[in-house]
């Protein structure tokens, strides 16, 4: 799940749009009330986070996100219309862990939200293709060559990611790309 804190209704769409056409879950807040409320429900998996907001600025909400134990570790992408390098460096220096400055492409910041993710040791989705049910899993090369793929890694396995787009047609990818389509086969199965 990515939280987006945007004041701006149509800014916070699109982000959403984007976000969830990657493949992504994503929940978008106005302010910073209906940040915290969320955040006292569930942790995201990272938070998008505007810094001119009503109330409550985005500088003040990141400083309170490190400053509690149970939120300090959340990564937080500051994406601001405050795009010096100035603004920057503050937003970094307090704990950001990336920074878009407005107007950025919604390709860019899903691709940045990918690797802060990967950063982290969480594997988000491969690609927006995958708007079905989605897994990365290691797949011993056995397998692979089993499936005549023939492809090969230095510790013997392979990272696939492997997605339903119905309920009998399973699909595996690797470096983004479709290698094979396997008719009724469940993932558990590889």
């Amino acid at each position: 799940m990515i939280y987006c804190v945007e004041d701006d209704d149509s800014i916070r769409e699109l982000m959403l749009y984007a976000l969830r056409a990657s493949g992504f879950e994503a929940e978008g807040f106005r302010d910073s009330v209906g940040l915290f409320d969320a955040l006292s429900h569930a942790q995201p998996q990272l938070i998008m986070l505007d810094i001119m907001l009503p109330g409550m600025d985005g500088i003040e909400i990141l400083k309170a996100l490190r400053g509690n134990p149970t939120t300090a570790r959340i990564p937080v992408i500051i994406a601001s219309a405050r795009g010096t390098e100035y603004d920057k460096v503050v937003g970094l220096d307090l704990g950001a862990d990336d920074y878009l400055a407005k107007p950025f492409g919604m390709m860019e910041m899903v691709s940045r939200i990918r690797a802060v993710l990967r950063r982290g040791g969480i594997f988000p989705p491969v690609a927006a293709v995958l708007t079905g049910r989605a897994a990365v899993v290691p797949v011993p090369i056995s397998a692979v060559l089993t499936l005549g793929l023939g492809f090969q890694t230095l510790d013997g396995q392979v990272d696939l990611a492997v997605f339903q787009t119905n309920d009998h047609d399973l699909h595996v990818l690797a470096l983004g790309q479709v290698l094979v389509d396997i008719a009724d086969v469940g993932i558990g199965n590889l």
